[in-house]
């Protein structure tokens, strides 16, 4: 997987929500309320679905579903004391009412929403928050997971001095089994 050769074991994954951990089953993100809204809304909540614990729910009808295996995957992790963040550009409140929708909130010490493509101040915050908590992680420590549909995200997890693992590219992490491989590995 190119660009994520472990050279210090990851103790922080720090995951995007829209297309990496989630996907949107109507089209719509998160915290839009229509395609391409400028803004979008601080206000969704999420319910998860009545027979379907990997799919939401928001409070106007939306659907999102959980991406395979995330749940095990983020589970294990979580046990082997990797920790677990989110980053996305989306609002705070609808992400933590989405994660808590799919019973996920718990597993997650940092998550971290602005409506803004700035994911370098993100993960800035969240390894601050990491460090006023008691968990100074040192940012090549860190893999950061995103979809990065318009390859911006690179490059700014590299000016934080983390790794960065594009979702859905072939030659990096396609699903959240590749993600547990490539832990796995390190763990050996």
């Amino acid at each position: 997987m190119r660009g994520v050769a472990p050279a210090v074991p990851i103790r922080l994954i720090v995951l995007d929500g829209d297309h990496t951990l989630w996907h949107p089953v109507d089209v719509i993100c998160c915290s839009e309320r229509v395609l391409d809204d400028p803004d979008g809304s601080p206000d969704f909540t999420f319910r998860p679905a009545a027979q379907d614990p990997d799919l939401a729910i928001r409070d106007d009808g939306v659907r999102f579903r959980l991406a395979p295996g995330a749940r095990a995957v983020l589970a294990d992790l979580h046990a082997r004391g990797v920790r677990l963040a989110m980053a996305s550009w989306n609002h705070a409140a609808p992400i933590r009412s989405l994660l808590a929708a799919f019973g996920l909130l718990p597993l997650f010490s940092q998550v971290v929403g602005e409506w803004s493509s700035d994911k370098a101040a993100m993960l800035r915050t969240i390894l601050a928050a990491e460090a006023a908590a008691g968990r100074p992680t040192p940012p090549e420590s860190v893999l950061f997971v995103d979809d990065d549909p318009e390859a911006r995200y690179r490059a700014m997890a590299a000016a934080v001095g983390t790794r960065f693992a594009q979702m859905g590219n072939p030659a990096e992490v396609r699903s959240f089994a590749d993600i547990a491989r490539l832990l796995s590995v390190e763990a050996d």
